[in-house]
C-alpha cells in the first residue's frame, strides 16, 4: 500500500515535466518550421508533421522523466545532464551520422540539433531537484 502511494506521488511530480518538455519540443519545431524554414514536409503535410513532432516530443519527455530518477542535484544540474549531456550527445551523434548516409544540408542540421537540444534542456528545468548548497 505504501509503495502504491509513493509511485502515485512520483508519477504526479513527473506529469508536469513531461508536459512541459513535450510543449518545448513542439514549440521549437514550430519555430524551425515557420521562422527558420528548415527542410521538412510541413508545408505539404502540416497535420502529419505536427503529430510526428508532438509524439516525438512526448517520447523524449517520457525517457527524460524515467532517466531523471537517476540524476542527482539541483534543477539546473539535472537539466544540463538530462537535456544537454544525455539527450544532446545522443542527438548530436545520431544527426551527424546522417551526412555519411544521406545528402543533407549541414546548416539546417546544426540549427535543428541546437534547437531540439535547447528545447529539451529548457523543459528539463521543470524536474524537481535538490536545493543548491552554498
Amino acid at each position: 500500500f505504501g509503495r502504491t502511494r509513493e509511485n502515485a506521488r512520483i508519477q504526479s511530480h513527473l506529469a508536469i515535466p513531461v508536459l512541459v518538455i513535450t510543449v518545448c519540443f513542439l514549440s521549437g519545431r514550430l519555430l524551425l518550421f515557420w521562422i527558420a524554414d528548415i527542410y521538412s514536409i510541413f508545408v505539404a503535410k502540416p497535420l502529419e508533421t505536427l503529430l510526428w513532432s508532438l509524439l516525438t516530443g512526448f517520447a523524449v519527455a517520457c525517457v527524460m522523466a524515467w532517466m531523471s530518477r537517476f540524476v542527482e542535484g539541483c534543477r539546473i544540474r539535472k537539466a544540463m545532464v538530462l537535456g544537454g549531456l544525455l539527450f544532446g550527445m545522443d542527438l548530436l551523434l545520431f544527426n551527424f551520422f546522417m551526412p555519411l548516409v544521406f545528402t543533407v544540408d549541414i546548416p539546417d542540421l546544426i540549427l535543428r540539433t541546437v534547437v531540439d537540444i535547447s528545447a529539451v534542456t529548457i523543459g528539463c528545468l521543470t524536474f524537481p531537484g535538490k536545493p543548491e548548497s552554498r
